[in-house]
């Protein structure tokens, strides 16, 4: 270790700096919605605001346009586009759905195939927490039926309710969760945090809390989790350039 590197490099804090695009200067003073044909448009300094697609900022509703504005407002020496939720649903649906109207219409009846009211979402924790807590008794008590499940296995919770194979259909959802570095990460330091994971996975308190959740125990090597991500990511990508939100 020599002077200038006065402390160990740490991986994971390097792939957080990897996955996180570098933050845009703040530009403007002046943030205002601006009543004009269409709608609000977001005026930074008197200008029209963009969104990535080079379209105007021009929203519709009084209340949703003041407050992208205070979004905007609220940003301080740089633009952090984490804390700007309504600022990027806005540009999601100027940029990839206003002009692709009758491919977002095929694609949510696509969905509404398998989608229905009452889905249950396997993240975050604290979403799966309360869902345990509002609506699992109510399937218990028989006020709720469980049409299937969308994983490749039966839940353990619920043994009785068919996974949408068993149905005849070709689809299983497992939500896999997984552990990435920067690409090029020393073999070494992969094997080290692979094996520190691993250990948690086997600890003996580890099935609790995955029954707490009702998630499926499922474990992949290095390399077959490397083998099956390109894929999940193929099958999401192919659903995300149908409705124009990436460009083939």
């Amino acid at each position: 270790m020599s002077s200038s590197d006065p402390e160990p490099k740490n991986p994971m804090q390097a792939a957080r700096r990897l996955a996180t695009p570098p933050k845009q200067t703040r530009f403007y003073t002046d943030v205002e919605a601006k009543p004009e044909e269409g709608g609000y448009a977001l005026r930074l300094d008197g200008k029209r605001a963009l969104t990535p697609g080079r379209r105007p900022l021009v929203i519709p509703h009084a209340e949703i346009a003041a407050a992208i504005a205070e979004e905007w407002a609220a940003q301080e020496e740089k633009i952090d586009p984490a804390t700007m939720p309504l600022t990027r649903i806005v540009n999601s649906a100027l940029d990839g759905v206003a002009t692709q109207m009758d491919a977002v219409r095929e694609e949510i009846v696509r969905y509404a195939g398998s989608d229905l009211i009452c889905y249950r979402a396997g993240e975050p924790a604290s979403l799966v927490e309360r869902q345990e807590t509002a609506w699992a008794p109510l399937v218990a008590s028989g006020d709720f039926r469980a049409l299937f499940v969308l994983t490749s296995e039966r839940s353990a919770k619920w043994p009785d309710v068919p996974t949408m194979r068993d149905l005849g259909y070709p689809f299983a959802f497992d939500s896999p969760f997984g552990l990435a570095g920067p690409k090029g990460m020393p073999a070494d330091v992969v094997k080290k945090l692979h094996d520190a994971f691993k250990k948690a996975y086997d600890h003996p308190s580890a099935p609790a809390m995955f029954d707490k959740f009702d998630f499926t125990r499922r474990y992949l090597s290095t390399e077959d989790f490397a083998a099956m991500a390109p894929k999940y990511y193929a099958a999401e990508r192919e659903g995300l350039e149908r409705v124009g939100l990436v460009k083939k």
